[in-house]
């Protein structure tokens, strides 16, 4: 599948339930630019200090907020550790970058969390993404005025909210 995106002209970045090293490698064997890792990141410093260092530059680490606290197994959990805090815990790593999503606001289109946003992105190297509440063209510019490198859309775009091509266009480069 992957291989079938680039045929398309794009950069492809995979992320979702990928646990190993060999998952990562086939990845990006395929073709695939970055590779998103969340939970096992985030339960073992270690691999991903080892997946990171292995394929520096290609390894994205998914930060999901729950009030302010990580969230794994897919929302399902919420850890006791301060979001900002294990953000700027990665800072040393030859990641990619991260890409925060807060939870609360996921698919309601009521703004992005730009405290979070900007707390994020000014406590590491490294790109930030935002995900999260997103809904309109001024919400992605208050979020590149906070330092954000990109932005994670959905319902915005499901339901029409943003033209992809429109914004595609203002924020491309």
């Amino acid at each position: 599948m992957v291989a079938a995106l680039l045929a398309e002209g794009g950069d492809v970045q995979v992320g979702g339930g990928i646990r190993d090293q060999a998952t990562i490698a086939g990845l990006l064997a395929s073709g695939a630019v970055r590779v998103v890792v969340g939970t096992r990141a985030h339960e073992e410093p270690a691999w991903l200090a080892l997946v990171s260092q292995t394929f520096p530059g290609r390894i994205m680490v998914a930060v999901d907020s729950r009030d302010g606290r990580v969230a794994t197994h897919g929302w399902t959990r919420t850890q006791g550790r301060d979001v900002v805090r294990t953000i700027t815990g990665l800072a040393a790593l030859p990641l990619a970058g991260v890409i925060v999503t807060s939870i609360e606001r996921e698919g309601r289109m009521q703004g992005p969390d730009l405290e979070l946003s900007e707390r994020a992105a000014a406590s590491v190297p490294f790109p930030v993404y935002a995900s999260g509440g997103i809904a309109t063209t001024e919400d992605l510019r208050a979020l590149q005025a906070r330092g954000i490198a990109a932005a994670v859309l959905g319902m915005a775009l499901y339901t029409g909210a943003l033209d992809a091509r429109a914004t595609a266009e203002e924020f491309a480069g």
